[in-house]
């Protein structure tokens, strides 16, 4: 057996959640029995306990995948009391190996600026994107970016849209309806930023799916990777070709 301690906040702090705890017995998909979950929320401050038959711990698809069972307590309380909340799981403590993990803010794996200067550089050619329709657009491209990042368990969904707000611009620029004309402009958009149907698809779009219509589909870390790296060479395709210095 293995016992993880997940740690994190409830956002904003200063409104003090506080729920007392919550038992959780964990399945695999063929309902087989592979742990527990024993949640505390005191004062906006998050204590879940994992105990798991699993010996294979990947620190950051179990995150992923608790983060939801603490967020529909959080979701739970809010609805009853018209407030919206955000978690944050910010650790977690091997306790057989006695080591901390800290999860970072940023995706290591995905392509950044290297220095200060081209930060600068590129945040000048972003900034020449935001005119007119086609710019509140990209806007929203933008947020969607940064909730996929800030939503592990929802990033599938929030790449897609982010994909979806670029396709709106060529609706836009080409004068198509976008929901007459899907097809027509997802080929513009896989053509003009050179980028195959199957890599979207592959990566991003079979997960995303399903999560749009109100269902579940978990992924790996693995999985998500390859989802925001995916998403971030088509918006950074789409940024070369039409941002201005």
């Amino acid at each position: 057996m293995r016992e993880l301690v997940f740690s994190g906040v409830v956002h904003p702090e200063r409104a003090q959640v506080s729920i007392s705890q919550s038992t959780q017995y964990l399945c695999d998909p063929q309902g087989n029995d592979i742990g527990t979950l024993i949640i505390e929320i005191s004062v906006s401050q998050i204590t879940a306990h994992l105990i798991t038959s699993k010996e294979e711990i990947d620190l950051f698809t179990w995150r992923n995948s608790l983060q939801p069972r603490i967020e529909v307590l959080v979701d739970s309380f809010g609805f009853l009391v018209g407030c919206g909340y955000e978690i944050e799981i910010i650790k977690a403590y091997d306790v057989k190996a006695k080591k901390d993990h800290i999860y970072g803010v940023s995706i290591d794996t995905l392509p950044t600026c290297k220095s200060n200067d081209e930060v600068k550089e590129r945040f000048a050619i972003i900034s020449s994107l935001f005119k007119d329709v086609e710019g509140g657009l990209f806007q929203r491209c933008l947020a969607d970016l940064r909730k996929a990042i800030r939503n592990p368990y929802d990033s599938s969904l929030h790449c897609f849209r982010a994909i979806e707000s670029i396709r709106q611009i060529y609706c836009h620029r080409n004068s198509l309806d976008p929901e007459k004309k899907r097809a027509k402009s997802w080929s513009i958009l896989r053509e003009d930023l050179d980028i195959g149907e199957k890599v979207i698809n592959d990566n991003i779009q079979k997960f995303a799916k399903i999560i749009r219509h109100g269902g579940m589909a978990p992924f790996t870390e693995e999985e998500r990777t390859r989802m925001l790296n995916t998403t971030w060479d088509i918006v950074n395709k789409y940024i070369d070709k039409y941002g201005t210095k």
